[in-house]
């Protein structure tokens, strides 16, 4: 019986090119700031994976 083992890395980047994503706008009539976008959400997220397979 033979085992094989390998590591496997992982390396994933989402939004790379740091396009904004708006998010947060006002949908009062009422108010001074209707129909305005007043937040973005975080940009360039990136994660790392390390696997062992056995």
């Amino acid at each position: 019986m033979t085992e094989r083992h390998r590591f496997q890395f992982r390396w994933e980047q989402y939004d790379t090119l740091n396009h904004p994503n708006w998010s947060g706008r006002n949908t009062t009539p009422a108010s001074a700031a209707f129909g305005k976008i007043t937040t973005r959400t975080n940009n360039r997220d990136q994660q790392l994976a390390l696997k062992y397979f056995f």
